[in-house]
């Protein structure tokens, strides 16, 4: 990994942990805002994606895949920006399917880590196992019992989450293969 990259992997895990300090310290109207920086996401992944479509994944072998997952997030992403009117369902619905299949691939990614005898594979299942379990809070708390609260702060962990990988991850050591 290249000395920028590590830059901004740090960068991103510092402002994501600014960010769900600042969910923590919301109430329920925070609902929006989560929808709002949702929406935003997918737009710009869905833009991002198209972009390099455009640029280079046309001529390749498989680039059709990258045109369709661009229409899928900028669908979502617009498609999230029309739902503000009901920012709860929207956020539950999205903070359920997001964690739910994030735990879902990190368990796999965790077997088949175990098969290859891979040391990291505890910790692969325990986010896994974490984010499930954040699924179904977020279930329970928010469609049954009406907390919304918990769905921010579940939002707000997940990005601390994701932050604490990002910042590990830059400081991580990598191997350089050197080629003859």
């Amino acid at each position: 990994m290249t000395r920028k990259r590590r830059m901004l992997y740090f960068c991103q895990g510092f402002f994501m942990l600014l960010f769900a300090i600042l969910f923590f310290g919301l109430s329920e109207e925070g609902l929006l805002i989560v929808l709002l920086i949702i929406g935003i996401g997918m737009s710009l992944r869905g833009l991002k994606s198209f972009y390099y479509y455009l640029t280079m994944a046309r001529h390749m072998v498989g680039g059709k895949r990258t045109l369709y997952r661009a229409i899928l997030f900028l669908d979502l992403g617009v498609f999230t920006f029309a739902l503000a009117d009901h920012p709860a369902v929207t956020v539950v619905t999205y903070i359920t399917i997001i964690n739910a299949f994030a735990g879902l691939v990190g368990i796999l990614r965790a077997f088949e880590a175990k098969k290859l005898s891979a040391p990291q594979w505890k910790s692969k299942m325990l986010d896994g196992v974490v984010l499930l379990v954040l699924s179904l809070v977020v279930v329970v708390y928010g469609f049954f019992k009406g907390h919304m609260q918990i769905v921010i702060y579940t939002y707000a962990l997940g990005l601390v989450i994701s932050a604490s990988h990002k910042i590990i991850s830059a400081f991580r050591k990598t191997t350089i293969p050197y080629i003859a």
